[in-house]
Parts: C-alpha cells; sequence; structure tokens
C-alpha cells in the first residue's frame, strides 16, 4: 500500500520524463556545439570522442572527455548515494535531487558569463562548465 504523500499523480510521471529528455538533449546539444565536441549528458559519446582524440584528430580533446566522464562518475556516486540516504518518500526524494540539480544547472549559467565558445576560453571556466554540467545529469542519471 502506497503512502498518501509517495504517489505521483496520474500522467504527471510521462510529462517529467519529456521534460527531462528535452533538457538532457539541450545540454548535450550545447556542450557539443559550445565546449568543444565533448557531451556532458550522455558518456557514451565521449568515449568515441576521447577515441578520437588519443588518434590525434583535431578538435577532440582528451583532457575535455576525461573531465566529463570523472564529473558524470562523481555525479553518478553522489546520486547513488543520495538515494540510500535520503527518506523514503519518492516525492521528497525527488524535489530534492531536482533542487541539487538546478542548482548545479544555475551555477554552470553562471559561470558561462564571460564564457568565449568560440575561443573555448578562458579554460577555466570552460572545465567549469563541463564539471557543473556533467555532474548533474550525473546525479540525475543514478537517480
Amino acid at each position: 500500500m502506497k503512502e498518501p504523500n509517495d504517489a505521483l499523480k496520474p500522467g504527471s510521471l510521462p510529462a517529467l520524463l519529456v521534460v527531462l529528455t528535452i533538457t538532457t538533449g539541450l545540454i548535450d546539444a550545447v556542450s557539443v556545439l559550445g565546449l568543444g565536441r565533448v557531451f556532458t549528458a550522455n558518456m557514451t559519446g565521449n568515449i568515441v570522442f576521447l577515441g578520437f582524440a588519443l588518434a590525434r584528430v583535431p578538435e577532440f580533446s582528451a583532457r575535455r572527455s576525461l573531465a566529463a566522464l570523472a564529473a558524470f562518475l562523481i555525479g553518478a556516486v553522489i546520486g547513488g548515494r543520495l538515494g540510500t540516504r535520503l527518506d523514503h518518500s519518492r516525492q521528497r526524494w525527488l524535489l530534492r535531487v531536482a533542487v541539487i540539480e538546478s542548482s548545479l544547472l544555475f551555477a554552470a549559467a553562471l559561470a558561462a558569463s564571460g564564457y568565449d565558445s568560440g575561443a573555448l576560453a578562458p579554460v577555466a571556466r570552460l572545465y567549469a562548465l563541463i564539471a557543473l554540467t556533467a555532474l548533474a545529469m550525473g546525479i540525475r542519471n543514478a537517480t
């Protein structure tokens, strides 16, 4: 028997999944186009990009791919641990995770101020953007 505060409204889950899918796609599109050919939401492409970088194909960076993979992995570990430590109310758990993810994405938006996607500079902001968005997406993936 479900607790009253644990039930999702009928029809709300598919809508939520569509929103999550759209935002994931947008984050990957922005990261590939603006962060120098690196995915921050879906990691399988980074394995391919890492191979290109190791083969010295121009415009691909092993450092950027590895940074995204590492941040995503850290986010997935954090998300998994949050799932075991937070209370068992699904709604409260999802809300807390959504707040954490949104905060990381908001921090990335702030870090993007002054970032030049054409020059991939300043480099510190580039890696901050990769880390913040991949961390948020790793948490999302684990939840």
